[in-house]
């Protein structure tokens, strides 16, 4: 018998050896420091906050201050190449009335914007950054006027212009002046509320729109 066990136990030890050495054979590797940093490295997530107001073009007046809105707006970066980028933003306009505007003292709107947009910045390596940026998205809106409340879901597109102050390697700050497409309330003359009612029926229609934004951002 002991003659059994002093065979038994050196095949039992190099059973166990090689049952242990296959094992951190199959085992995944952990990933090295360098592939964990990668994405950071190479996609330099950012997130910042931002404020700004947009008014849609006046033909009686000539200037972009029919329907005035201001707010402000959260949105997040991701660098594709040194040059080129894409953002996701989330932006809460209303109503700001400004002196002289006759609409704002009647109308009250509200509207929270999701948008996408592809950028390309030139020039990446000097003190202000200059880029221009195409996005589209979608718009729900609130509006109240003559006496009446529309609601909806409508597209938006913009085509933006802009400069980043590139002193710090983290914090970033910005402007920019966008062009949109985007709806806007008017009053349909041609159609009443209701039979013996002066007043028009409020609709949506697709017009052109500048904004003006301000902002800040964080980058890893």
């Amino acid at each position: 018998m002991g003659a059994d066990v002093r065979i038994f136990l050196p095949a039992l030890a190099a059973s166990l050896l090689l049952a242990s050495t296959a094992a951190a054979q199959e085992a995944p590797k952990p990933a090295p420091a360098e592939e964990q940093d990668d994405f950071v490295s190479h996609m330099h997530p950012g997130f910042g906050a931002r404020v700004g107001g947009y008014g849609f073009w006046s033909p009686t007046k000539t200037v972009w201050d029919d329907c005035p809105m201001g707010g402000v707006g959260i949105f997040g970066t991701l660098d594709v190449t040194k040059n080129l980028y894409v953002e996701a933003a989330l932006d809460q306009y209303d109503s700001t009335p400004i002196l002289g505007d006759t609409d704002g003292v009647s109308m009250s709107r509200i509207s929270v914007l999701t948008s996408g947009a592809i950028g390309l910045r030139m020039f990446p390596e000097f003190v202000i950054v200059p880029h221009i940026e195409v996005g589209a998205g979608m718009e729900w809106t609130r509006v109240e006027e003559l006496s009446q409340k529309v609601e909806g879901v409508y597209p938006l597109g913009f085509i933006s212009i802009g400069g980043e102050l590139n002193v710090f390697k983290h914090i970033k700050a910005g402007a920019d002046l966008r062009f949109l497409g985007m709806a806007k309330p008017y009053e349909d003359s041609t159609q009443q509320v209701a039979p013996g009612v002066a007043e028009g029926t409020v609709k949506m229609e697709m017009m052109p729109a500048a904004q003006g934004l301000f902002y800040a951002r964080y980058v890893l």
